[in-house]
């Protein structure tokens, strides 16, 4: 199965995104599995509009586990499946909650066996604080080194994105970047695009 899972920082918008995503892609419902820290599975079916009132929001690591979506993508007279991963966000330092660090250990263990990376970052965060934080910088270099990795900066929608997304080009000149807004659902064909090339 051709896997792609979503990484960043918490709340930079992966889950908002990856519902999106799949009901750009005309899935008007979707099937997606849980996967905890201890490998428990369970798999839930959702009208894409329940996905987002439920499965995402503006509370810092909402997402605490690997949640899969199942996407068919159209590519002229055929399907292509795939399997989105929307992961548990990742942070510098240790965080206190101990289900919240496994959480983050069960993401980094995922990223070394999935075919692609889409590393989303929250412009407007860049644009406000002109910092990259190390994180960022970390999954980038793997990123960039595994190949297959594409850079989503999201909240194009929101002040101060334009000129977060010229730090963002700034510190990540050799990356593929495309400027995102998980809201709006900009962006969504060129990504759509990237991934059909990739997978």
């Amino acid at each position: 199965m051709n896997d792609c899972i979503l990484v960043g920082q918490p709340n930079v918008g992966k889950t908002l995104f990856a519902l999106q995503f799949a009901d750009f892609l005309g899935m008007r419902a979707l099937d997606v599995t849980f996967q905890a820290s201890d490998g428990l599975l369970g798999c839930k079916h959702y009208r894409v509009e329940q996905a987002i009132r439920e499965l995402s929001s503006m509370e810092r690591h909402k997402t605490k586990e690997i949640q899969t979506i199942a996407l068919k993508i159209p590519t002229g007279k055929s399907i292509r499946n795939i399997q989105l991963i929307d992961s548990c966000g990742l942070s510098d330092g240790i965080h206190p909650d101990i289900l919240i660090r496994k959480a983050m250990v069960q993401t980094l263990s995922a990223l070394r066996y999935v075919k692609m990376i889409l590393h989303m970052l929250d412009a407007s965060y860049y644009g406000r604080t002109k910092v990259v934080p190390d994180i960022d910088q970390q999954v980038a270099q793997y990123g960039y080194a595994k190949g297959r990795y594409a850079i989503l900066a999201n909240k194009m929608d929101l002040p101060g994105a334009k000129e977060g997304l010229h730090i963002i080009a700034n510190a990540f000149p050799d990356q593929t970047i495309i400027p995102v807004s998980s809201l709006k659902k900009i962006g969504f064909k060129e990504v759509k695009a990237l991934v059909c090339r990739y997978l």
